[in-house]
């Protein structure tokens, strides 16, 4: 009886112990799913579509939760921009969007949303007018500042592989057909979007296997903020190795905030570079057509729209780039400065691709008074972000193919 009594007593320890651990490990593996949040296609992150101009984690291979910071100190304006965890500047996405139309909004800065709070992108504010017209709709916000057409085509094929939206929305600035870029099928992916995560398995394990296999782990917090901007001396600040050319006609208090991260320092000689670029013929039509059948093959409707640069909507902001350009500076009004609008135009209406050319409804806007940019930096304000949120959506409603300028 002693020996039968011994026993229960080694199993019940056993049990107890065994539940013990059991409860242990359940414990850290919600802790673990609380910490170490799921991201359900690891391998789709902003980096791999940013032309990385910028210092700090933007230079990393995951921009999980990061945090940065845009500034125009001239302007006394900044935005932070905290990303979701596949690195865009959003609410946290889900691959599933259920009985909700999905609409992917792609573009640089100006969709991302420089300079602007989160409620102010024009993704954000699609969704708004969306939600006020009681559609069942979702907007995510692809902006890439610095991104260029390159960068479209890449994030186009993976996003679109992966989210399998109904529309995609390309809004163009009027810096990406800066230079006349062309396209090759080397942009062209064998197999565009990346592997889903099943979720199933324990998430501890996950986390170990990334440490050891040197992988970045996503965590639940924001990383520590930093300046998109790098300061002096980091070499991906051109005031570093040419300020001593540029400080010839900056405006010292400019010139000192270029150096600081706290204004664009690619800004230098802005207008000048815009005017030699934007006679320049372009070939677009390569772009947009590949896009096009991309989208098309899925049955995915594309949807485009043009950014204008400030200079080329008003002369009121040539006071302000005189500070941080050399003397003489040209006007952009002119009609030679409109043809790569003009011919986006002309090709997207070839390839069928309801198209809005926002700059007449910009000059109009800018002609009674109202701006729409900010004064120093070339990014919209609020009321920029709206009206552009806003050409984009009643273009863009029940059309059918064309154009609308």
């Amino acid at each position: 009886m002693a020996d039968t009594a011994m026993r229960t007593s080694l199993t019940v320890r056993l049990a107890a112990w065994l539940g013990l651990a059991a409860l242990t490990l359940a414990l850290l593996e919600i802790a673990a799913r609380i910490v170490f949040p799921l991201v359900e296609a690891p391998g789709f992150n902003r980096a791999n579509y940013s032309p990385q101009l910028v210092s700090g984690p933007l230079l990393k291979s995951s921009l999980a939760h990061a945090h940065f910071i845009v500034e125009s100190a001239p302007d006394g304006a900044r935005s932070d921009h905290r990303l979701n965890l596949y690195g865009f500047r959003d609410r946290e996405w889900s691959l599933d969007h259920g009985e909700l139309r999905r609409v992917l909004v792609l573009g640089d800065s100006m969709i991302e949303g420089f300079l602007a709070t989160p409620e102010q992108t024009i993704p954000a504010v699609l969704q708004q007018m969306s939600r006020a017209d009681s559609r069942a709709e979702e907007y995510l916000n692809l902006g890439v500042g610095g991104a260029g057409l390159r960068e479209y085509v890449r994030l186009l094929q993976d996003a679109v592989s992966l989210f399998e939206p109904d529309r995609v929305v390309l809004v163009m600035h009027a810096n990406d057909l800066l230079g006349d870029p062309r396209f090759d099928t080397s942009m062209v992916a064998a197999q565009p979007g990346f592997p889903q995560h099943p979720g199933l398995r324990p998430r501890l394990l996950e986390v170990l296997t990334a440490i050891v296999e040197a992988r970045p782990v996503p965590r639940s917090w924001y990383q520590p903020p930093f300046p998109f901007f790098a300061a002096v001396p980091d070499p991906s600040n051109p005031w570093t190795g040419q300020g001593h050319k540029f400080e010839k006609f900056v405006a010292p208090e400019i010139a000192e905030a270029m150096r600081q991260g706290r204004f664009n320092p690619f800004n230098v000689s802005e207008v000048q570079n815009y005017e030699r670029y934007l006679r320049q013929p372009v070939t677009i039509g390569p772009w947009l057509e590949f896009m096009r059948d991309f989208v098309r093959a899925r049955g995915i409707a594309l949807e485009l729209a043009y950014i204008p640069q400030p200079a080329q909507v008003s002369d009121a902001y040539m006071p302000y780039k005189q500070r941080y350009c050399p003397p003489g500076i040209p006007s952009l009004m002119g009609d030679q400065y409109q043809q790569g609008a003009r011919t986006v135009a002309t090709e997207a209406r070839r390839l069928g691709i309801d198209f809005v050319d926002m700059t007449d409804a910009f000059r109009q806007h800018e002609a009674e008074g109202i701006r729409l940019y900010w004064n120093y930096d070339e990014h919209l304000n609020g009321t920029g972000y709206q009206l552009a949120a806003r050409l984009i959506y009643q273009a863009t409603r029940g059309s059918s193919g064309g154009s609308v300028e």
